[in-house]
């Protein structure tokens, strides 16, 4: 009775040995978020109308829900080659194409991220980038 149990069990670890060789493979999938649109629209696109700011926003209270989503609506912008909004600093940086966007764009793109919170845009700085060399 005992070597019947115990060729039982043998049997059943031997099984479940053998059935578990196989491992699944993982599927890698690419998610396109706005800021990698933004990175591929500033890789794509040469201008001679390049355009930086530098601006102060007033009013955000969370690095997350404010900064994060100001700086997402500013990348969606179509001519948006990149925004960086630093919480911190309360400091908002972007690179555009000025044929497409201007500063009131800009401005009236920050005071509508939140229908809560009201954000105000002070010490705009804008400077023509230098225009890039074709290789």
């Amino acid at each position: 009775m005992k070597t019947i149990k115990i060729t039982l069990q043998l049997a059943f670890l031997l099984t479940l040995n053998l059935g578990c060789k196989e491992k699944p493979t993982p599927k890698i999938i690419l998610v396109e978020t706005a800021a990698s649109q933004s990175n591929n629209k500033s890789s794509k696109t040469e201008t001679n109308n390049a355009t930086s700011a530098r601006f102060t926003i007033k009013g955000m209270s969370c690095e997350i829900g404010c900064a994060r989503a100001i700086e997402n609506e500013l990348s969606k912008l179509d001519g948006m080659y990149k925004a960086r909004v630093n919480f911190k600093k309360e400091m908002a940086t972007v690179e555009f194409d000025a044929n497409k966007i201007d500063k009131s764009l800009l401005v009236s793109t920050v005071s509508s991220v939140s229908q809560t919170l009201s954000f105000s845009v002070v010490d705009f700085e804008m400077d023509l980038m230098p225009q890039k060399k074709s290789k």
